[in-house]
């Protein structure tokens, strides 16, 4: 499968791999596209004890390990996706790197968490959002308490798009609502703002609750009206703004969603990372989540300022024309 026309799943022999089957599985049928499974063995070495202990031998043991893992899963594969066309890639080195040049070749690529404590959790979770902070193509983790059932077309799960900037979410947005539009879902755009502790309630006082979410509601109706013609009509589309931790506003609006994305954005890393708020929200979502690659965009709202005494100023109001439940 050397086109882009494809699901990437990494398998891992675990728990892990298996959900992300799943997921990756239904996600092929559904958009038509073949399935790619790729296992990475470590290419590793003991760091204690006798070198010569690593032998050829071992190694030649470690890929037949590979070939039955990725065979057992293609065969799972199969099943679940009859129809859908199943290849397999077996790789040694290291897991990040390979799975970032393979997803970088793919329409969506999948990967799946596993239920562990969290101290057992932080070498899997660099493997994770390693590859969802570099790769240039959208990346799928799905968690441990995903059910793995297809979600019933009369059900119309939300998929929540997390806002960051309200002013900069245009391309955001239109690609939230085109992903929500092809699952024929409806769409919840979730904006929280909190500033830090010593501020947040100055600010929240002097400013307001109510006028600040206002405010940030109108910029994103605009947002959403520019972007409307991108996709179907009958898309509904649902406005929660928040004064809150952006990451727990995100968990429980998710709460019973089908998919949340989350937009990454530059850190002043050169290689790609993954904000504080989405590893956060990573460690504790029960809904898949699709991190989509870089989005540019400025930051802020457009036409408000804070005076020096703290009051609130706005420029003219942008015309309501969509309607939200």
């Amino acid at each position: 499968m050397d086109g882009k026309r494809h699901v990437l799943v990494g398998i891992d022999g675990e728990e892990g791999g298996r959900i992300a089957l799943r997921y990756g599985a239904q996600e092929a049928s559904r958009l038509g596209i073949g399935l790619h499974l790729l296992h990475v063995w470590p290419d590793a070495r003991p760091l204690i004890g006798d070198w010569r202990s690593f032998t050829p031998a071992v190694a030649s043991d470690n890929e037949r390990m590979g070939r039955r893992i990725l065979d057992e899963h293609a065969a799972m594969a199969r099943d679940l996706a009859p129809g859908v066309e199943v290849a397999t890639t077996l790789v040694h080195g290291d897991r990040v790197a390979h799975l970032v040049i393979a997803a970088n070749r793919a329409t969506l690529t999948v990967l799946g968490d596993e239920s562990q404590p969290l101290l057992d959790k932080i070498l899997v979770g660099t493997v994770l959002t390693g590859v969802a902070g570099k790769a240039s193509a959208p990346v799928v983790i799905v968690p441990a308490a995903w059910s793995g059932a297809p979600e019933p077309q009369s059900a119309r799960t939300d998929v929540v798009v997390a806002v960051k900037s309200c002013a900069g979410s245009a391309e955001l947005v239109r690609r939230a609502m085109q992903i929500a539009s092809d699952r024929q879902a409806p769409l919840t755009l979730v904006h929280a703002w909190r500033l830090p502790l010593v501020y947040d309630d100055v600010i929240a006082d002097r400013v307001g609750e109510d006028g600040w979410e206002e405010a940030a509601r109108t910029v994103l109706r605009a947002v959403v009206d520019s972007v409307r013609r991108d996709v179907p009509d009958d898309l509904e589309v649902r406005i929660d703004v928040r004064h809150g931790q952006p990451a727990r506003a995100l968990v429980d609006a998710s709460e019973n969603a089908s998919l949340l994305l989350l937009g990454r954005r530059s850190h002043g890393f050169a290689s790609g990372h993954l904000g504080a708020t989405s590893r956060a929200v990573l460690r504790a979502v029960s809904c898949p989540v699709e991190v989509l690659p870089e989005l540019t965009g400025s930051e802020g709202l457009p036409g408000l300022v804070l005076e020096e005494g703290g009051g609130m100023l706005k420029a003219a109001e942008h015309p309501e024309t969509i309607t939200f439940s």
